[in-house]
């Protein structure tokens, strides 16, 4: 049986049917087209809507531009690389290393308490059970023990470790003058030693009163002992200086500070050149000072210009002339010393 043959239809646009334009291939089909839109022209703005587009242009360009957030990757916890899968055996590696860590906190944190405690112990036992139940006194020549502890201020019964040895210092320099230096010494359990070291009068300097001439005695580092009407063996007389306040225990204060540090510097320099037994410094007259050596020799320094180098000159020549003659006496000019860098012993006739 023979099929049918369908009609097939071509949809066509919509659209005006347009005369046709037959080509001369096909002169027979219809040609549809499609009609384009017509423009819309566009519509001048109003004065309004063109007042409205220039104020917001300018608040466009008075605004801040806003800054672009910057957007931040969370860093990861810790730069190293994450632990990869523990086996059992690791685990239990890592818990009895744990268990031994906290092991030995807990040991430190016990001794640490513990030393606290013993160290709380101690000092309170040092406070509370050492009393003073014996004092004894070394090194003393000028002052007996009894003087030295009841200038101390310690007394039987007072804690062993409360006095210090500064305290205790201070109060001897107040009535005692000759002490030099204190030290404390203890002996368990209960005794307390006072080291003291004395000082020795090594300038006399003369005081001419109406009635009787004194002499003020000081140690080498001037420091004001006591006043006597003898100067003692081994203190150098000093003339030419005069003390403006006589506070025993400190020292002393002139009214020539100059004079005063040429006193020291001159004994200073004849003892470092092994010549201690100076008997008499006089600095009445800075141009023309003097000093006697020995009650024999008298030395002519001049001006203080120079006084170190005068001094050691001095002292070379005295020592050459004492080799010679130990008993010998006369007379060193050292006045021009500085310039001449000569020093001659004249002997006495």
């Amino acid at each position: 049986m023979a099929k049918k043959k369908v009609q097939r239809w071509r949809s066509r646009p919509a659209g005006k049917k347009v005369n046709p334009y037959a080509s001369d291939a096909h002169p027979h089909e219809d040609v549809y087209r499609i009609k384009a839109p017509e423009k819309k022209q566009k519509k001048e703005p109003s004065a309004l809507e063109q007042q409205y587009e220039e104020e917001k242009q300018k608040q466009n360009r008075s605004a801040p531009a806003k800054r672009k957030k910057k957007k931040y990757r969370s860093a990861p916890a810790s730069k190293e690389k994450a632990l990869s899968y523990t086996s059992y055996s690791d685990k239990e590696n890592m818990r009895i290393e744990r268990a031994k860590r906290r092991k030995r906190n807990n040991v430190v944190l016990r001794a640490t308490i513990a030393s606290g405690v013993l160290v709380i112990g101690v000092v309170l036992s040092i406070f509370i059970f050492f009393k003073v139940g014996e004092i004894k006194v070394s090194g003393n020549k000028k002052y007996t023990a009894v003087q030295v502890i009841d200038a101390s201020g310690v007394e039987l019964g007072d804690n062993l470790f409360a006095p210090t040895a500064l305290t205790v210092q201070h109060k001897l320099d107040k009535q005692l003058p000759y002490i030099k230096s204190v030290t404390l010494k203890h002996e368990l359990p209960d005794t307390l030693i006072i080291c003291v070291k004395e000082s020795t009068a090594q300038f006399s300097f003369k005081v001419d009163d109406k009635k009787a001439t004194q002499y003020i005695l000081t140690d080498a580092e001037l420091k004001l002992l006591e006043s006597v009407k003898s100067p003692p063996k081994g203190a150098a007389i000093v003339e030419g200086v005069g003390i403006a306040e006589t506070n025993f225990g400190k020292k002393a204060k002139f009214e020539e500070e100059e004079k005063g540090q040429l006193v020291q510097t001159i004994k200073s320099v004849f003892s470092e050149n092994g010549l201690e037994n100076v008997t008499l410094i006089d600095v009445k007259n800075i141009i023309d000072m003097k000093v006697v050596y020995d009650d024999a020799i008298t030395i002519q320094i001049g001006q203080a210009t120079a006084l170190d180098y005068k001094c050691k000159l001095a002292a070379k020549a005295i020592e050459d002339a004492l080799k010679e003659n130990k008993k010998a006496k006369g007379t060193v000019n050292v006045k021009q010393a500085n310039e001449t860098k000569q020093a001659y012993f004249n002997p006495k006739s």
